[in-house]
């Protein structure tokens, strides 16, 4: 981990012995306020008059003096403390920077779209319409540190998260227990978390997924260029491998049509916006089932019953259409169910603009034969066959 001198603003590389260091949580400045100041800019500080300092060197300052005045040497900024020319220190940076966050002795939160006003009351309720919490990066620094304060445009203090924390609740959706806990963040369901991205901005497509791998407890490999879609999947993917939580799987897109085929998997953390309230259910079919993520798809054994129709035969085999029920519940006790259809040979979710939500776990299946669609209830009572459910 790189740290700057609050004093000097020289680099220094820490691994496994780091000193007390305080951490910027912040919206970057676009190309057109001048853009925000990197790694090189730093290394090359002294040889720049501090009269030709740019605003973001002037930010990184005052916030190194904050940090000066509450007795940390140490600080740590995403703009100047990575050398994003490093392809290797980006991606490390990218699976750290929750940890980072959540070590840190503070974070201290800069809003420059909040002017001073005359009182405390009116800074923290302009501090709500702050662009800072529309932001996916600002998602895991709001979350991981211990203990942040927040400043406005002229570095006053506005207050401390746990003394806005009710104003961040109803701005964010996102319960005050999760705040600086990682062990309530790991205890929320996969559909809770994500559902705290929902609606958030980010500059570069990939980041929606990258954001978000602290959070989610799991390690990416960046591939910038790959798309929003695509690393999200890749996100979800890797959840899958590591976890059981099958919330992940309750998502819904309003504005999709009813026969746009979709896979398991979200194409982005806006479909877990109304979906946030399901937990990982302690008693399910698939509870029971074997299912294994490849890169194909999700291989999912089920349970077929023997069902039969004495002049038509075993159906099973030609199924076509089946609803099968997540193993989550919501506070209500109501399961999602998917609607999976078969294309190629293979099932896609269908009807994804809406989750169905039942009472009972378990797979219903219906094929059309000879025209007429025949309906069978698949209990788990033998093994058959696997499906192959594109993700």
């Amino acid at each position: 981990m790189r740290l700057l001198n609050t004093t000097t603003l020289e680099f220094r590389d820490f691994f496994d012995d780091k000193p007390q260091y305080a951490i910027l949580s912040h919206r970057w400045l676009s190309a057109d306020e001048g853009g925000e100041a990197t790694y090189r800019d730093f290394v090359d500080l002294r040889q720049r008059p501090e009269a030709q300092w740019t605003a973001s060197i002037r930010k990184v300052k005052t916030f190194c003096t904050i940090a000066r005045s509450q007795g940390i040497n140490w600080a740590w900024s995403d703009t100047c403390c990575i050398n994003k020319d490093s392809e290797s220190e980006l991606a490390e940076s990218i699976n750290s920077m929750w940890q980072w966050y959540a070590k840190s002795a503070f974070c201290i939160v800069y809003l420059p779209d909040v002017p001073s006003a005359p009182s405390m009351e009116a800074r923290q309720e302009a501090a709500m319409k702050s662009v800072w919490f529309t932001r996916g990066w600002t998602l895991q620094e709001l979350l991981a540190p211990h203990h942040m304060t927040f400043f406005d445009r002229a570095w006053e203090p506005i207050g401390t998260r746990d003394e806005l924390a009710d104003r961040i609740c109803r701005r964010t959706n996102i319960e005050r227990r999760y705040f600086g806990n990682l062990y309530q963040i790991k205890q929320a369901s996969a559909a809770t978390r994500l559902s705290w991205a929902a609606g958030r901005t980010l500059t570069r497509p990939e980041d929606v997924a990258y954001c978000l791998v602290g959070i989610m407890g799991i390690y990416v490999s960046p591939r910038y260029g790959s798309g929003r879609e695509e690393a999200f999947r890749a996100l979800q993917m890797e959840f899958t491998k590591k976890y059981r939580d099958q919330s992940i799987f309750a998502w819904e897109i309003p504005t999709a049509s009813p026969d746009d085929h979709y896979g398991l998997f979200a194409p982005s953390p806006d479909a877990f916006a109304k979906t946030g309230n399901f937990n990982p259910s302690k008693h399910s079919v698939w509870a029971h089932l074997d299912w294994q993520v490849t890169d194909q798809g999700l291989l999912a054994g089920t349970y077929m019953a023997n069902h039969i129709i004495p002049w038509i035969g075993t159906i099973q085999t030609m199924m076509n259409e089946i609803a099968i029920s997540v193993d989550a519940v919501d506070e209500n006790g109501r399961v999602p169910r998917l609607q999976l259809r078969k294309s190629n040979g293979v099932f896609y979710r269908v009807n994804a603009h809406e989750l169905s939500l039942n009472g009972r776990k378990d797979i219903i299946g219906r094929s059309k034969i000879w025209g007429i669609y025949t309906f069978c209830l698949l209990i788990p009572f033998s093994w058959q066959k696997k499906l192959n459910i594109i993700l």
